[in-house]
């Protein structure tokens, strides 16, 4: 589940890295110079979420919930640069996009923030694998699976956008709107069966990753 978490938000972050100037310019009707610039301030935007929520994660140590955030400001945000009339309103939802799909990585440890900004939710996940994979073989074996699924969806991501579906690019932001609620589906699963396992060990009826004492983090 996590490992299909990276890759779903591979897949929007590599789309998005690599359409956003391409959609601000045939989609929105911007020229050449503008598309390109007007690509600066969503970033902007994500660096100040960023580290926001960097700080909110790493205060109440909490994975899930960020990933889950980014997930429906990535979908509201599809929705918006897909479907909306106005071009400045449809330029917003790109703000939304770019924002959900960065996020902050906290070392295993403590607060030790790296933003990112052309990884989404895909720090997000490494830092919710990391907190929740026990042994140093089995985390490698995770960490290459994670690996793998973002290079997938990074595939994925760049064939999406097809010069034929040019303006709209339905097919393409369809695909990122899929991508990022599944994402949204996972999360919410694993975090489920995560409450169950730590209300397990809570009981003394389990112990979890065979770690006496050790419990998920959510």
């Amino acid at each position: 589940m996590i490992a299909a978490n990276f890759g779903f938000s591979g897949l929007v972050t590599y789309s998005v890295s690599y359409f956003l100037p391409i959609i601000l310019r045939d989609s929105l009707g911007f020229d050449v110079v503008k598309a390109q610039c007007l690509t600066a301030p969503c970033y902007c935007f994500s660096l100040f979420l960023g580290f926001t929520e960097a700080v909110v994660s790493d205060k109440l140590n909490i994975r899930a919930h960020i990933i889950a955030f980014n997930a429906v400001l990535m979908i509201i945000g599809v929705a918006v640069l897909g479907f909306a009339e106005q071009p400045y309103v449809r330029y917003f939802g790109a703000f939304l996009v770019t924002a959900g799909k960065l996020t902050a990585f906290e070392g295993c440890g403590g607060a030790d923030f790296f933003l990112v900004g052309s990884n989404s939710n895909v720090t997000a996940s490494m830092t919710y694998q990391q907190n929740n994979v026990v042994g140093q073989w089995k985390r490698a074996f995770t960490s290459a699976n994670m690996v793998a699924m973002g290079g997938v969806g990074g595939i994925v991501g760049t064939l999406v956008f097809r010069s034929q579906d040019a303006p709209q690019y339905v097919p393409g932001l369809a695909t990122c709107f899929t991508a990022a609620g599944a994402t949204l589906l996972s999360v919410t699963a694993t975090t489920i069966y995560m409450l169950n396992q730590n209300r397990k060990q809570a009981k003394g009826q389990i112990i979890i990753e065979g770690v006496p004492g050790f419990r998920y983090t959510i």
